[in-house]
């Protein structure tokens, strides 16, 4: 089989080398197309013809490659997850020893993977994990990257900081068609189970099902929320027990100035966004290799 590799070879503090990645999938077999997506111009690898993209590296990585491969309907695709965070990875039960992931790669079982559309007045982008406002958005947003290990626990932190000062705010947000407006910390749509720092939000979604999960995070969840970055930060077992409503279709209108977000990015042309409406967009679905 012929593989491309979009690498970023600086994800989860290059535990993982060009050489240990190309290694792996040449001892099973496949040949191979390399390319560090730190190259000008590595999108135009995916124009090439093979049987399978693998994006390896941490979410940014598989975002970046994911929307590359939607946006020229190409594909399959799947993931080697060498990132500290491995969210996506994570969500499709990828995160395991990466010979036995690439090992699959001969009987794979196929997914559907839906890259979702944001839009709002007259822009439209592609989203692959969440878009949110709110208390998430803010630690995003102040949290500097420590690269390796430690950032997951300095995500943790700094949501523990954020989730204590922040104030609700009055959301406008309606599900397929039925309001649901209210004071919240946060308002997560989701495509994805985690977000941040492995934070379980929407144990449920499938990026697969042409769903998105809506998660609203309310002022009596804060300290839940709070414990829950201490009790992680104390290397215990921790969950949340949010409320995840889905639908197919979410509008949101965020209070004005509050932070939002699209996957790990700051909202294009700041926060002062007055509408955004979040769909999927059938015509971006991926096909994934999963084992």
């Amino acid at each position: 089989m012929r593989v491309t590799l979009l690498h970023n070879p600086g994800s989860g503090g290059e535990r993982h080398d060009q050489e240990d990645l190309q290694r792996l999938v040449h001892d099973a077999g496949h040949e191979l197309i390399y390319r560090s997506i730190h190259v000008p111009g590595w999108e135009s690898t995916i124009d090439i013809a093979t049987d399978l993209v693998v994006a390896a590296g941490g979410d940014g990585t598989v975002r970046a490659v994911f929307k590359e491969v939607a946006a020229r309907a190409k594909g399959p695709v799947t993931i080697l997850p060498t990132g500290s965070a491995n969210n996506i990875a994570r969500t499709l039960g990828l995160d395991r020893d990466l010979a036995e992931v690439v090992q699959a790669w001969t009987s794979p079982r196929r997914a559907r993977y839906d890259v979702c559309e944001v839009r709002a007045d007259s822009f439209t982008t592609a989203f692959v994990e969440s878009v949110g406002g709110g208390v998430f958005a803010e630690s995003i947003a102040r949290a500097d990257d420590p690269g390796g290990e430690e950032k997951l626990d300095h995500g943790l932190r700094v949501l523990q900081e954020v989730v204590a000062e922040a104030p609700a705010q009055q959301w406008h947000v309606s599900a397929d068609g039925v309001e649901r407006d209210g004071d919240f910390l946060a308002v997560e749509v989701l495509n994805t189970r985690e977000t941040g720092s492995n934070v379980v939000l929407a144990p449920h979604a499938d990026p697969g099902d042409r769903q998105l999960d809506l998660v609203e995070v309310r002022p009596e969840h804060r300290e839940e929320l709070a414990e829950y970055a201490r009790a992680r930060l104390r290397g215990e077992d921790a969950g949340l027990d949010l409320p995840a409503l889905r639908a197919s279709r979410i509008a949101i209108r965020p209070p004005r100035g509050t932070p939002l977000r699209i996957d790990d990015e700051a909202w294009p042309g700041g926060v002062n966004t007055d509408q955004a409406t979040l769909e999927l967009s059938p015509g971006h679905a991926l096909e994934l290799w999963l084992p």
